[in-house]
């Protein structure tokens, strides 16, 4: 049991260090001009939709990413195994990471586009997010002992 609990938190870890990783690059990417960089920066209507779906993305993405997790994963634990609790925390952890990966890059790109520091502010919060994702072992261990008292 406490191998498949140090295996899971190396891959969690991993896969943070990925979505990290990631928009990293994004920026990165922006920042050598491999993106296309201030294409829209004239166009006012193309920077108020910009702004308009990155807000609607962090506002919608953040609290979604933050709370499904914990509503779906603790209404059926009941109904799992070990193992199968194991796989749907990882489950639930790849979604989450992969929407605040998602509405990063959306606001990076945003930024690099239109020039609009609205972009950035909505990626840096949603950055901040992920980064409050990180997997550790004491909130496995809480979801392990949810589970069991569950069982029980």
């Amino acid at each position: 049991m406490e191998q498949s609990i140090q295996k899971l938190l190396s891959l969690f870890r991993i896969e943070f260090y990925v979505v990290l990783a990631s928009a990293f690059i994004t920026v990165a990417l922006g920042e050598f001009n491999l993106l296309p960089v201030g294409e829209l920066a004239d166009d006012r209507k193309a920077e108020y939709v910009f702004n308009v779906v990155v807000i609607l993305q962090m506002i919608i993405t953040v609290p979604f990413a933050l709370k499904i997790f914990s509503l779906n994963t603790k209404k059926s634990l009941h109904r799992y195994t070990f193992e199968k609790a194991l796989l749907t925390y990882h489950r639930w952890s790849v979604l989450r990471l992969c929407l605040l990966l998602a509405s990063t890059i959306v606001g990076v790109m945003s930024y690099y586009l239109t020039f609009s520091t609205t972009g950035l502010l909505c990626a840096a919060i949603t950055f901040l997010t992920i980064i409050y994702c990180y997997p550790s072992s004491h909130h496995l261990r809480q979801y392990i002992d949810d589970c069991r008292n569950d069982l029980s």
